[in-house]
């Protein structure tokens, strides 16, 4: 049970401050956050200080929210693949049903294993009637805890991340074709032509550097050319 229990607070501060690190990155400040999931500043800031841990539908409207890929939260990304999208529309909605699948998924499975609320609630340490609200959707299960009942119900913790990467990659599609046929037809012959491609290359690069480069570059051109 101490493990666990160490195990969960490890577990919170790394989403903390990967939330954190999302956070910063999008521009976006803690009111923001906080007011998107509903919650009272107090409430988002003891996420990000690890004290408490968001839910799986929190991260999901977050990721959408500071357009960011939730494999940032599971450690495995950093780029920003998120755009805006339909989503972000009634947010507060889409996280109460989705609570609420989870919890019948949790449900479903622990009946399915002749499991009472009291034998799950002795193997994950927490308590049934906790356990009860998180199946009926009443409150929000934070993820290191799902994780924990995930491993005690034989289930991949990727099975309650609802699939939204597809859905966001194929909108990015759409969104980077209809941006490229706004541009003049002078400009799309010129991106098409592959003679010009170091030339977008070296664009490409240019606006990946900080501010202060980028003006040091264009002052040393200045006085090439003067």
């Amino acid at each position: 049970m101490e493990k666990q229990m160490l195990l969960r607070q490890l577990k919170n501060k790394k989403i903390g401050a990967l939330l954190m690190d999302a956070r910063m990155a999008s521009s976006r400040n803690i009111d923001e956050c906080a007011h998107i999931l509903s919650l009272s500043r107090e409430d988002y800031v003891s996420f990000e200080k690890g004290h408490n841990a968001p839910s799986v539908p929190q991260l999901e409207a977050l990721s959408v929210y500071l357009d960011i890929s939730l494999d940032h939260f599971k450690g495995k990304s950093s780029k920003y693949e998120a755009q805006q999208t339909g989503y972000r529309k009634n947010l507060e909605k889409i996280i109460l049903v989705r609570d609420r699948i989870i919890g019948a998924t949790i449900r479903k499975s622990r009946t399915e294993q002749e499991l009472s609320l009291d034998q799950l609630g002795e193997k994950t340490n927490i308590p049934a009637t906790l356990l009860e609200s998180y199946e009926f959707g009443k409150v929000p299960i934070p993820l290191p805890e799902l994780e924990i009942i995930a491993d005690i119900l034989h289930q991949d913790i990727d099975s309650y991340y609802e699939k939204i990467n597809e859905k966001i990659s194929e909108k990015n599609q759409q969104i980077r074709l209809n941006q490229f046929l706004e541009l003049s037809d002078h400009l799309q012959e010129f991106v098409t032509k592959p003679i010009n491609r170091p030339f977008l290359e070296l664009a490409n690069k240019l606006a990946d550097l900080p501010v202060d480069r980028l003006r040091n570059v264009a002052e040393g051109l200045l006085e090439i050319t003067y």
